[in-house]
């Protein structure tokens, strides 16, 4: 049922069917190479290459999100280098500054100035 609301009156509902179909596939999803865990003190650069595969030669869409990329100045930044079939590969670029050191977000990541 979808009710219809205005200033917290219901004025109108209706009942609406669906049916959902659930086929079992043979895709395999993407793979993530692993990256080290890296500690880094404020005001140097961390730069190092992302990179996923996938084995049923599907096309990969690399993203990321977060605080680092939010940040103003110097935001992080990931730039696509390498986009194949089933291969695609980034480049995490972040000049890191003392003007980001916060005790609840970056302290683990960026260490003293």
């Amino acid at each position: 049922m979808i009710e219809e609301w205005r200033n917290g009156t219901r004025i109108g509902f209706i009942t609406r069917d669906m049916q959902i179909t659930i086929v079992s596939c043979t895709n395999d999803p993407p793979v993530i190479a692993a990256l080290t865990d890296t500690c880094i003190t404020a005001g140097n650069k961390l730069e190092f290459t992302v990179s996923a595969t996938d084995s049923n030669l599907d096309k990969i869409n690399l993203s990321a999100k977060g605080q680092p990329f939010l940040l103003n100045p110097d935001p992080a930044d990931l730039t696509s280098t390498k986009d194949e079939s089933g291969l695609t590969e980034g480049l995490f670029s972040w000049q890191t500054n003392c003007l980001q050191i916060r005790k609840d977000v970056l302290t683990s990541v960026l260490q003293g100035c």
